[in-house]
């Protein structure tokens, strides 16, 4: 698979910028975090492995998609085979990450503060655990369902396939001209033969 187009250095500053880079690294760190609480918890009621297993997908499909944007892979073509140009559809696959997690942590908010709610009648640093799960928890909606929000209103005519152009910019979203690329291995020279069979003059 060979590079079309020369990438840079990482871009660190990306993640500096608003409201994406910010919201695509709180995405990264949100999720990291309700894992390492999680290990502390002695006791995990039900639902919890929903809510951890939600915190790790989240965490690596992020943890992918960052290091796209930090490296500019996603403005980089690669030709696969026979002149068939691909490209990373990054955008599109944080939209559609950030619409299903923004729903599955709405479900564990609701999970943690259940387990919250039970652990008072426990110790106090079970109490403790599950207050800051909640709070992790709440804190990844609301970024997941900000960042789906800014990129349906970045959708080119509100047509959600228009993000397979779309490129991120840590600050802003332009759009891009590049579609995949099917260049065919032989192009025929000279007029067709007539079909055998045929009284062609």
């Amino acid at each position: 698979m060979n590079n079309q187009t020369a990438g840079g250095r990482a871009n660190f500053d990306f993640f500096k910028q608003r409201p994406y880079g910010v919201l695509m690294a709180a995405q990264m760190i949100l999720p990291l975090s309700i894992f390492v609480v999680s290990l502390f918890t002695s006791f995990h009621f039900v639902g919890m492995g929903f809510v951890v297993s939600m915190a790790l997908f989240l965490f690596v499909s992020s943890f992918v998609i960052n290091a796209i944007h930090l490296f500019g892979w996603n403005r980089q073509s690669y030709e696969v085979v026979n002149g068939m140009h691909l490209f990373i559809p990054a955008t599109f696959l944080l939209f559609i990450f950030s619409s299903l997690s923004t729903l599955a942590f709405i479900f564990s908010t609701l999970i943690c503060l259940i387990g919250f709610f039970d652990s008072l009648r426990y110790y106090l640093l079970l109490m403790l655990c599950y207050f800051i799960l909640s709070a992790l928890c709440a804190a990844t909606t609301y970024v997941c369902g900000q960042l789906t929000v800014l990129l349906f209103r970045a959708m080119p005519n509100n047509q959600v396939f228009g993000l397979l152009t779309t490129i991120i910019e840590g600050d802003k979203t332009t759009r891009t001209d590049r579609d995949p690329q099917f260049t065919p291995a032989t192009t025929p020279s000279g007029p067709y033969p007539p079909p055998s069979g045929s009284n062609f003059i």
